[in-house]
């Protein structure tokens, strides 16, 4: 189990190309959210597994760019799987900026050298801020911004200056703590990105609790890149 959503029959007719995924039931996490709170038990368990998921797509070899609500399902019980791979890559770095704007990292908005896998990470962290506050901490601007824009140095510029990203008092000092390491604006002193890798975010006290063990397959240990959509 990687945690991502998994084709299991593919053809293609005259007019069409159809994939048959496996069911899995669930809702958007996006529409989850806009349904009211998310438990802090239950926001742990879609980031604990969000982050192995992404873990998973790494050690296969590329770089998703797509972690935000809208692409994740979740069910009653926390579990999630990704899905569309529509802004994924199999190269190592990349300098183009895609994705969605407010979930883009720093370096990925600068466009001014390449990024890697840690942008993922980044993404991460955004989200788990979303699952706590409720909100991306960008959206609003990202709203009127628009994906268009950020090929525009000015609006570029802009976007910057809301990094780094505040985070809320108000909430638990681990989450507040894993967030501030996964939102480094550095992306090699990211948490899962040093030299622990995944091993040092598993082993964050803010996951205490988590059965890691029940995610079945070690990132790393999966042949099914090429069933993934």
């Amino acid at each position: 189990m990687i945690m991502v959503l998994t084709c299991q029959v593919y053809y293609r007719t005259k007019d069409l190309e159809v994939f048959i995924c496996e069911y899995f039931n669930g809702s958007l996490l996006s529409e989850v959210l806009a349904e009211g709170v998310i438990q802090p038990h239950v926001a742990m368990k879609i980031i604990s597994q969000v982050a192995f998921a992404i873990c998973s797509i790494h050690n296969m070899g590329m770089i998703f760019r797509g972690v935000a609500p809208q692409n994740i399902l979740v069910d009653a019980e926390g579990n999630i799987r990704l899905f569309d791979f529509q802004f994924a890559t199999d190269k190592e770095w990349s300098f183009y900026p895609t994705g969605f704007l407010p979930y883009m990292a720093p370096e990925m908005i600068e466009g001014k050298k390449s990024y890697g896998p840690e942008v993922d990470y980044w993404a991460l962290g955004i989200l788990m801020y979303e699952l706590t506050v409720r909100h991306s901490p960008l959206s609003v601007f990202c709203r009127i911004v628009g994906l268009e824009d950020i090929r525009d140095p000015e609006y570029s510029m802009l976007l910057l200056d809301h990094m780094p990203i505040r985070l809320p008092g108000n909430i638990d000092p681990n989450a507040r703590a894993l967030m501030r390491e996964l939102l480094h604006d550095n992306p090699r002193l990211r948490i899962g990105c040093r030299r622990r890798g995944f091993e040092e975010l598993k082993n964050h006290p803010y996951f205490d609790g988590v059965a890691w063990e029940t995610y079945l397959v070690s990132p790393g240990k999966t042949n099914a890149f090429n069933k993934t959509l």
